[in-house]
Protein backbone atom coordinates (compact mmCIF):
# COMPACT_ATOMS: atom_id res chain seq x y z
CA UNK A 1 0.00 0.00 0.00
CA UNK A 2 2.98 2.28 0.78
CA UNK A 3 4.41 1.70 -2.40
CA UNK A 4 1.33 2.37 -4.11
CA UNK A 5 1.06 5.51 -2.44
CA UNK A 6 4.49 6.70 -3.07
CA UNK A 7 4.33 5.93 -6.97
CA UNK A 8 1.19 7.62 -7.18
CA UNK A 9 -1.23 5.21 -8.28
CA UNK A 10 -3.18 5.51 -5.23
CA UNK A 11 -4.16 8.20 -2.83
CA UNK A 12 -3.84 7.61 1.05
CA UNK A 13 -6.45 6.42 3.01
CA UNK A 14 -8.20 8.67 5.46
CA UNK A 15 -10.19 7.22 7.85
CA UNK A 16 -12.56 9.73 9.55
CA UNK A 17 -15.52 7.96 11.52
CA UNK A 18 -19.18 9.78 11.82
CA UNK A 19 -20.82 9.61 14.71
CA UNK A 20 -24.94 9.76 15.30
CA UNK A 21 -27.44 10.63 17.72
CA UNK A 22 -30.38 8.65 15.93
CA UNK A 23 -32.11 6.40 17.79
CA UNK A 24 -34.89 3.61 17.19
CA UNK A 25 -38.49 5.60 18.21
CA UNK A 26 -40.37 2.46 17.09
CA UNK A 27 -39.28 -0.16 20.12
CA UNK A 28 -42.40 -1.43 20.41
CA UNK A 29 -43.06 -3.13 17.29
CA UNK A 30 -39.68 -3.82 17.19
CA UNK A 31 -39.86 -5.88 20.25
CA UNK A 32 -43.57 -7.50 19.07
CA UNK A 33 -41.65 -8.54 16.08
CA UNK A 34 -39.23 -10.09 17.80
CA UNK A 35 -41.26 -11.74 20.20
CA UNK A 36 -43.09 -13.19 17.05
CA UNK A 37 -40.40 -14.30 15.09
CA UNK A 38 -38.67 -16.35 18.42
CA UNK A 39 -42.15 -17.02 20.66
CA UNK A 40 -40.87 -20.92 20.05
CA UNK A 41 -37.41 -20.84 21.68
CA UNK A 42 -36.68 -21.00 25.70
CA UNK A 43 -35.94 -17.77 27.37
CA UNK A 44 -32.28 -18.33 27.33
CA UNK A 45 -31.86 -19.06 23.54
CA UNK A 46 -34.04 -15.72 23.45
CA UNK A 47 -31.61 -13.91 25.30
CA UNK A 48 -28.57 -14.97 23.32
CA UNK A 49 -30.28 -14.13 20.26
CA UNK A 50 -31.43 -10.65 21.73
CA UNK A 51 -27.61 -10.05 22.42
CA UNK A 52 -26.76 -10.87 18.83
CA UNK A 53 -29.32 -8.99 17.17
CA UNK A 54 -29.68 -5.49 18.84
CA UNK A 55 -26.45 -4.43 17.29
CA UNK A 56 -27.09 -5.87 13.70
CA UNK A 57 -30.55 -4.62 13.90
CA UNK A 58 -29.90 -1.28 14.57
CA UNK A 59 -27.39 -1.30 11.84
CA UNK A 60 -29.73 -2.05 9.94
CA UNK A 61 -32.45 -0.28 10.96
CA UNK A 62 -33.95 2.44 7.77
CA UNK A 63 -34.70 5.37 10.38
CA UNK A 64 -31.13 4.98 11.58
CA UNK A 65 -29.51 4.57 8.20
CA UNK A 66 -30.88 7.23 6.18
CA UNK A 67 -30.00 10.02 9.63
CA UNK A 68 -26.52 8.69 8.57
CA UNK A 69 -26.91 9.09 5.20
CA UNK A 70 -27.95 12.95 5.44
CA UNK A 71 -24.92 13.87 7.70
CA UNK A 72 -23.06 11.78 5.25
CA UNK A 73 -23.92 13.52 2.26
CA UNK A 74 -24.15 16.96 4.53
CA UNK A 75 -20.09 16.14 5.13
CA UNK A 76 -18.75 14.97 1.57
CA UNK A 77 -20.91 17.53 0.06
CA UNK A 78 -19.25 20.39 1.84
CA UNK A 79 -15.41 19.02 2.86
CA UNK A 80 -14.48 15.93 0.98
CA UNK A 81 -15.89 16.61 -2.82
CA UNK A 82 -14.61 20.65 -3.20
CA UNK A 83 -11.20 19.44 -2.51
CA UNK A 84 -11.22 16.88 -5.03
CA UNK A 85 -11.31 13.83 -2.87
CA UNK A 86 -13.39 10.86 -2.96
CA UNK A 87 -15.52 8.66 -0.23
CA UNK A 88 -16.49 4.86 0.52
CA UNK A 89 -18.66 3.82 2.93
CA UNK A 90 -18.44 0.26 4.78
CA UNK A 91 -21.74 -0.79 5.88
CA UNK A 92 -22.71 -4.21 8.49
CA UNK A 93 -25.02 -6.14 6.09
CA UNK A 94 -26.21 -6.81 2.13
CA UNK A 95 -29.30 -5.48 3.02
CA UNK A 96 -27.76 -1.96 5.09
CA UNK A 97 -25.96 -1.85 1.49
CA UNK A 98 -29.07 -1.44 -0.29
CA UNK A 99 -30.72 0.64 2.50
CA UNK A 100 -27.84 2.81 2.44
CA UNK A 101 -28.09 3.49 -1.46
CA UNK A 102 -31.44 3.89 -1.53
CA UNK A 103 -30.88 6.57 1.21
CA UNK A 104 -27.87 8.16 -0.38
CA UNK A 105 -29.57 8.77 -3.30
CA UNK A 106 -32.78 10.43 -1.57
CA UNK A 107 -30.71 12.78 0.72
CA UNK A 108 -28.75 13.69 -2.38
CA UNK A 109 -31.91 14.48 -4.50
CA UNK A 110 -32.68 16.63 -1.56
CA UNK A 111 -29.29 18.52 -1.24
CA UNK A 112 -29.59 19.27 -5.21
Amino acid sequence: MRQAIDDGVTLEIVYEGRTSNTEITDESSMNAKFVDVFKDYEKDQQQEILGYATRRAYLEAQPIIEEKAKDMVKHFTEHVFPNGFKAQVVAETREACVRYKHAFDKALREKV
